[in-house]
């Protein structure tokens, strides 16, 4: 236990010892960190990818055709991800 112990104050005294590297402050500020999204874009683009979710049902249905195709189609979907 005394070991644990002894490793653990080690290794606060070394991180207490780091030295600062000061950098200079972001020219870009804070400003990133406190951005709202609103609420009634939110809910069109929501809209928009509900849309395009039946559009591509439908596509999908369609096109049992030519399984080569279908295929084709679905490999394209997963890689919008």
């Amino acid at each position: 236990m005394e070991i644990g112990a002894d490793l653990a104050a080690n290794t606060n005294q070394q991180n207490n010892s780091r030295r600062s590297g000061n950098f200079p402050p972001s020219l870009w500020g804070c400003s990133f960190a406190s951005f709202t999204f609103p609420q009634t874009e939110f809910e069109s683009y929501s809209r928009q990818v509900e849309e395009l979710k039946e559009n591509v049902k439908e596509m999908l249905i369609k096109s049992k055709e030519d399984p080569v195709q279908n295929i084709e189609f679905i490999n394209l979907l997963c890689r919008l991800e």
